[in-house]
């Protein structure tokens, strides 16, 4: 008797054991034929920017043609196409991020060059200045030597601060290139006295101008 009780248990075992066996190879020849799927990557052009991203790309400052004084209106058109607007003596150019206006004298040759940008737009000058992004302390480093003593100064247009940055005339270079930055409206009010340059040194530049100094172009 105590013979036929140990062959059952033991028959039981291995039925046990059998059954253990064959679920767990079926459990492993499952995940084998399983394919594997790789992690989604979004492409360039699916990726969503989060909210306070910057796509560079959209701030990628447009090189400004360079016009000198002395150039024609012609080779102004060259360089940027038909005038938006113009008159005999002046002329101007509105491109999506920057405006060009330019005076002429009676021969239709260039006296003065100026650019501005507007809030949010930006352009990169000749000097390596990105206008609407480079603040007035930028362009004391990027022009460097090129700034002489006393060009560096403070105007009130209209009762309008600006600070103001300049750059010549050169004995090689028979004009002067002057750099802008306007306080924000109000802000002299707020400071309760007369702005010197130094308040505007981390302001962004809008505007540049270039403008004939030698008498034998007029």
């Amino acid at each position: 008797m105590l013979a036929k009780d140990s062959s059952r248990r033991n028959w039981y075992t291995v039925s046990i054991v059998v059954v253990c066996l064959c679920g767990a190879l079926w459990l492993w020849r499952r995940h084998v034929a399983m394919p594997s799927v790789p992690p989604k990557v979004a492409s360039p052009e699916t990726k969503q920017h989060t909210p306070g991203s910057v796509n560079r790309a959209s701030v990628e400052a447009v090189r400004i043609p360079l016009l000198r004084p002395g150039e024609t209106c012609q080779e102004a058109s060259e360089a940027l196409g038909k005038p938006t607007e113009e008159d005999e003596y002046s002329r101007s150019w509105k491109k999506q991020d920057f405006l060009v206006t330019a005076t002429a004298n009676s021969t239709c040759r260039l006296t003065s060059v100026e650019v501005s940008v507007a809030m949010g737009h930006v352009a990169l000058t000749n000097d390596g200045i990105t206008l609407g992004q480079s603040t007035l302390s930028d362009a004391e480093r990027i022009l460097g030597t090129r700034i002489g003593e006393g060009s560096e100064s403070v105007e009130a247009p209209e009762g309008n601060w600006v600070g103001v940055v300049q750059v010549g005339p050169l004995p090689s270079v028979p004009y002067k290139i002057t750099y802008r930055a306007p306080l924000p409206h109000g802000e002299a009010d707020l400071m309760k006295r007369d702005p010197i340059f130094n308040d505007f040194k981390a302001l962004p530049i809008t505007e540049y101008s270039v403008e004939m100094s030698d008498p034998q172009i007029r």
